[in-house]
């Protein structure tokens, strides 16, 4: 269960986050620029996560 959990705290922010960004008259372009880079950080961090709790 631990491990769900931590799991769960690395995926990416709200992929709809430009979108209320948007209708808040936001920065939608640091609201995209987040969304990609958590995106793009998940897919790195992701299988060390999984190497280092399997581990345990």
């Amino acid at each position: 269960l631990k491990e769900t959990f931590i799991i769960q705290s690395t995926i990416p922010t709200l992929v709809i986050m430009p979108i209320l960004a948007s209708e808040a008259k936001g920065d939608v372009d640091f609201a995209t620029n987040v969304v990609t880079m958590t995106t793009i950080a998940y897919l790195a961090v992701l299988p060390l996560w999984s190497l280092f709790l399997f581990l345990i």
